[in-house]
Order: C-alpha cells, then sequence, then structure tokens
C-alpha cells in the first residue's frame, strides 16, 4: 500500500501515512498528536523601579517657588541643589530626573537675574530719593 500524498510505502492496515501523517482513507481516522516538548523555564526578572534624584526634584521645586513666592531665596535654593543634582547624575548614571535639575537650574538663574535688578533698581532709586523729593517740592511750591 503507498501514501496518496507522498507516495511512499506504508504498512497494510495503518490509518495514517507514518511519515507525512496524511489519512489513508480509513472511517472515523484521527491524525495522532505529536509528543510536545515543554517550554524550558524562562527566568522571570523583577524590574526595579525607575530611582530618581531628591536633588533635582528639590532643586525644580524650589525654582518654581523662587520664581513665584519665595524670591531669592527659592531661586538660590534651586541652583545650589541643581548643581548638586547634576553632580550626582555624573556619578550614579542610572538615576533619572536630570530634565528636572535642568529646570530647576535655568529657573533658578532666571530668580537670581532678576533679584540681582531688583537690587541694582531699589538701589538707584534710593539713592535718587533726595533728588526726586526735591524736584517734586519745587513743582509744588510753584503751584501754590
Amino acid at each position: 500500500m503507498f501514501c496518496p500524498n507522498c507516495g511512499r510505502q506504508v504498512p497494510p492496515g495503518s490509518a495514517f501515512c507514518p511519515f507525512c501523517q496524511a489519512a489513508l482513507g480509513a472511517p472515523g481516522a484521527v491524525l495522532p498528536m505529536q509528543p510536545v516538548q515543554p517550554m524550558p523555564a524562562m527566568p522571570y526578572v523583577v524590574p526595579q523601579p525607575a530611582r530618581s534624584s531628591t536633588l533635582a526634584t528639590v532643586s525644580l521645586v524650589a525654582g518654581i517657588l523662587g520664581l513665584t513666592l519665595c524670591g531669592g531665596i527659592g531661586s538660590i535654593v534651586a541652583l545650589i541643589t541643581g548643581i548638586m543634582a547634576k553632580n550626582e547624575f555624573k556619578r550614579d548614571p542610572s538615576l533619572q530626573g536630570e530634565g528636572q535639575a535642568t529646570a530647576g537650574i535655568v529657573m533658578g538663574g532666571i530668580g537670581v537675574g532678576l533679584l540681582v535688578i531688583g537690587l541694582i533698581i531699589w538701589v538707584v532709586l534710593l539713592a535718587a530719593a533726595p533728588r526726586v523729593a526735591d524736584i517734586f517740592g519745587t513743582i509744588y511750591n510753584s503751584l501754590h
């Protein structure tokens, strides 16, 4: 007897071809199952949560507060902690949050710049106050 699928000779009375597993016409024949090889055990590695730099977060928060509520103190803290966080990233590259440190440094720099400009304006106005008072006094006296 020959297999109609692959043409090889098969033992008489076989329900399936032992070579290609084709059914040989026996009524109700079911293809035998091939043994299944178990999958090798895959090592499961628990992903470690990303560590973020606390100094970078402090720098960002201080920079925001320095521009909104705390003025110069928050800006100075943002600059100092931002620079410390940048050094921390150089020592440990696995840390995240370098963008927070950069944003804190930028906002701290802007805040310190605005503080310096404000102090210069304050000093100029303080120095000019007696002359401004004389000018306004002269104008006031000339009108009355």
